[in-house]
Protein backbone atom coordinates (compact mmCIF):
# COMPACT_ATOMS: atom_id res chain seq x y z
CA UNK A 1 0.00 0.00 0.00
CA UNK A 2 1.21 3.54 -1.04
CA UNK A 3 2.08 6.10 1.39
CA UNK A 4 -0.11 9.07 1.04
CA UNK A 5 0.53 12.54 3.15
CA UNK A 6 -0.82 13.86 4.00
CA UNK A 7 -3.74 11.29 5.11
CA UNK A 8 -6.81 11.54 2.73
CA UNK A 9 -9.53 11.90 6.09
CA UNK A 10 -7.15 15.10 7.05
CA UNK A 11 -9.75 17.69 8.10
CA UNK A 12 -7.72 20.60 6.70
CA UNK A 13 -7.16 18.81 3.46
CA UNK A 14 -9.87 20.59 1.24
CA UNK A 15 -10.67 18.11 -1.53
CA UNK A 16 -13.59 17.50 -3.93
CA UNK A 17 -15.33 13.76 -4.11
CA UNK A 18 -13.51 12.66 -7.58
CA UNK A 19 -9.59 13.59 -5.83
CA UNK A 20 -10.41 11.89 -2.70
CA UNK A 21 -11.62 8.47 -4.29
CA UNK A 22 -8.72 8.88 -6.89
CA UNK A 23 -6.60 8.82 -3.54
CA UNK A 24 -8.06 5.99 -2.22
CA UNK A 25 -7.68 4.34 -5.31
CA UNK A 26 -3.95 5.44 -5.25
CA UNK A 27 -3.80 4.04 -1.26
CA UNK A 28 -5.41 0.71 -2.90
CA UNK A 29 -3.54 -0.48 -5.36
CA UNK A 30 -0.10 1.33 -5.27
CA UNK A 31 2.60 -1.05 -4.44
CA UNK A 32 4.74 -0.07 -0.71
CA UNK A 33 7.78 1.83 -2.38
CA UNK A 34 5.29 4.54 -4.02
CA UNK A 35 4.97 7.90 -2.18
CA UNK A 36 1.76 10.16 -2.88
CA UNK A 37 1.74 13.64 -1.78
CA UNK A 38 -1.68 15.60 -1.91
CA UNK A 39 -2.25 19.15 -2.12
CA UNK A 40 0.74 20.12 -0.87
CA UNK A 41 2.70 23.88 -2.36
CA UNK A 42 5.22 23.53 -5.16
CA UNK A 43 7.87 26.29 -5.82
CA UNK A 44 7.85 29.94 -4.70
CA UNK A 45 4.46 30.55 -6.12
CA UNK A 46 2.92 27.46 -3.73
CA UNK A 47 0.95 26.41 -6.37
CA UNK A 48 -0.73 22.81 -5.31
CA UNK A 49 -1.45 20.16 -7.69
CA UNK A 50 -3.91 17.38 -6.82
CA UNK A 51 -1.83 14.86 -6.66
CA UNK A 52 2.12 13.95 -6.80
CA UNK A 53 3.22 10.98 -6.90
CA UNK A 54 6.67 9.57 -6.39
CA UNK A 55 8.69 6.19 -6.98
CA UNK A 56 12.38 5.92 -6.57
CA UNK A 57 13.25 4.09 -9.46
CA UNK A 58 10.25 5.29 -11.96
CA UNK A 59 10.04 9.09 -11.01
CA UNK A 60 7.43 11.49 -10.50
CA UNK A 61 3.77 11.89 -11.80
CA UNK A 62 1.76 14.86 -11.26
CA UNK A 63 -2.27 14.73 -11.65
CA UNK A 64 -5.10 17.08 -11.65
CA UNK A 65 -8.08 15.62 -10.84
CA UNK A 66 -11.28 17.04 -12.26
CA UNK A 67 -15.13 15.92 -11.37
CA UNK A 68 -15.61 16.72 -14.65
CA UNK A 69 -18.57 14.92 -16.77
CA UNK A 70 -18.08 14.89 -20.60
CA UNK A 71 -21.45 16.34 -21.42
CA UNK A 72 -19.81 19.35 -19.28
CA UNK A 73 -17.22 20.20 -21.80
CA UNK A 74 -18.28 21.64 -24.57
CA UNK A 75 -14.68 22.76 -26.66
CA UNK A 76 -11.22 21.62 -25.41
CA UNK A 77 -8.17 22.29 -27.13
CA UNK A 78 -4.28 21.68 -25.62
CA UNK A 79 -4.32 25.16 -23.81
CA UNK A 80 -7.69 25.73 -22.33
CA UNK A 81 -11.41 23.62 -21.44
CA UNK A 82 -14.76 25.06 -21.78
CA UNK A 83 -17.11 23.94 -19.00
CA UNK A 84 -20.68 24.24 -17.95
CA UNK A 85 -20.55 25.33 -14.23
CA UNK A 86 -23.86 25.85 -12.02
CA UNK A 87 -22.62 29.74 -12.54
CA UNK A 88 -22.31 29.57 -16.83
CA UNK A 89 -19.78 28.48 -19.07
CA UNK A 90 -16.51 28.86 -17.97
CA UNK A 91 -12.86 28.72 -19.64
CA UNK A 92 -10.08 27.20 -17.69
CA UNK A 93 -6.74 25.59 -18.21
CA UNK A 94 -6.74 22.43 -20.21
CA UNK A 95 -5.64 19.81 -16.85
CA UNK A 96 -3.35 18.36 -19.05
CA UNK A 97 -1.41 21.47 -19.23
CA UNK A 98 -1.65 22.40 -15.69
CA UNK A 99 -0.06 19.16 -14.77
CA UNK A 100 2.69 20.15 -16.90
CA UNK A 101 3.22 23.32 -15.60
CA UNK A 102 3.33 21.88 -11.89
CA UNK A 103 5.96 19.08 -13.44
CA UNK A 104 8.25 21.78 -14.67
CA UNK A 105 8.24 23.58 -11.46
CA UNK A 106 9.06 20.40 -9.74
CA UNK A 107 11.77 19.37 -11.81
CA UNK A 108 13.18 23.26 -11.43
CA UNK A 109 13.21 22.72 -7.85
CA UNK A 110 14.95 19.29 -7.76
CA UNK A 111 17.55 20.53 -10.58
CA UNK A 112 18.59 23.35 -7.91
CA UNK A 113 19.08 20.65 -4.74
CA UNK A 114 23.20 19.77 -5.09
CA UNK A 115 21.96 16.82 -2.95
CA UNK A 116 19.77 15.18 -5.84
CA UNK A 117 22.34 16.02 -8.89
CA UNK A 118 25.00 13.42 -10.15
CA UNK A 119 28.36 14.68 -10.44
CA UNK A 120 30.51 13.10 -12.86
CA UNK A 121 34.10 11.22 -11.08
CA UNK A 122 36.94 13.31 -11.03
CA UNK A 123 35.10 16.39 -11.84
CA UNK A 124 35.34 19.32 -9.69
CA UNK A 125 32.59 22.23 -9.45
CA UNK A 126 33.05 25.37 -8.89
CA UNK A 127 31.01 28.65 -8.88
CA UNK A 128 31.17 31.03 -11.71
CA UNK A 129 34.30 33.16 -11.84
CA UNK A 130 36.16 31.05 -9.53
CA UNK A 131 39.26 28.11 -10.05
CA UNK A 132 39.31 24.99 -8.78
CA UNK A 133 42.73 24.23 -5.55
Amino acid sequence: MATILPALHSKNLRLTSGERRFGACLLRNLEDDYHCWVDVPVGPKQRRPDLIVLHPGRGILVLEVKDWLVTTIPRMDRHAAEIHTDRGLKTVVNPLEQARAYAIEITALLERDPLLVLQERGVITTAPGTQPN
